[in-house]
């Protein structure tokens, strides 16, 4: 609903005419610890990246990853590393692009790292990803694809054919899954 215009006016924060954060607490009271705040962590995270908000969904990602940490977690979903790695190459790349800016470094640590914490925690969920392929576990390729191809575009050694290549096929691989929303983020970054 928040993407819909019937929510509140930030569409990345969980309320609104239907729902309210709390609200989904209380309703899941009795389930799995901590399973109603991981949800709306990986929402927020979501709705983050979507509206480019990288600060926030670095914030969600890092909360989400912890959670996944316990024996109960959610880490069987393919989209959560998808989501956690797209939110940390963003801000990577956000922090790149800023880096002649004042200040840019303590702000980055109180946000959940440097350039270099962003890709090291990117590439965790890549290699996430990776072993989600090796085992064959049902729409994760596209995902890989399009984190490489991000990772590739932030290689100051990458040439803009290296890049292009990589987002083609990502694109690729995407359109020809059925995934058509994730073919378009790609397209957008590329």
């Amino acid at each position: 609903l928040n993407l819909m215009g019937k929510g509140n006016s930030d569409p990345i924060l969980l309320k609104g005419e239907i729902l309210k954060e709390y609200d989904m607490e209380r309703i899941m009271e009795g389930s799995v610890p901590h399973f109603p705040s991981s949800t709306a962590w990986f929402v927020q995270l979501m709705l983050a990246y979507y509206f480019g908000d990288y600060k926030l969904g670095v914030q969600m990602a890092m909360k989400h990853e912890e959670e996944d940490a316990n024996e109960w977690s959610l880490a069987w979903a393919v989209p959560h590393p998808f989501f956690r790695g797209l939110v940390y190459l963003a801000r990577a790349r956000e922090l790149k692009e800023s880096k002649s800016s004042p200040g840019v470094s303590l702000y980055a640590s109180r946000m959940g790292g440097t350039y270099r914490d962003l890709m090291k925690r990117a590439q965790t969920q890549v290699d996430r990803l990776r072993l989600f392929v090796k085992h064959e576990m049902i729409n994760s390729l596209h995902m890989l694809k399009i984190l490489e191809a991000e990772l590739i575009s932030l290689d100051a050694q990458a040439t803009l054919p290296d890049i292009r290549r990589a987002y083609t096929a990502a694109i690729r691989v995407a359109t020809r899954s059925g995934f058509t929303q994730d073919a378009a983020l790609a397209s957008e970054r590329f």
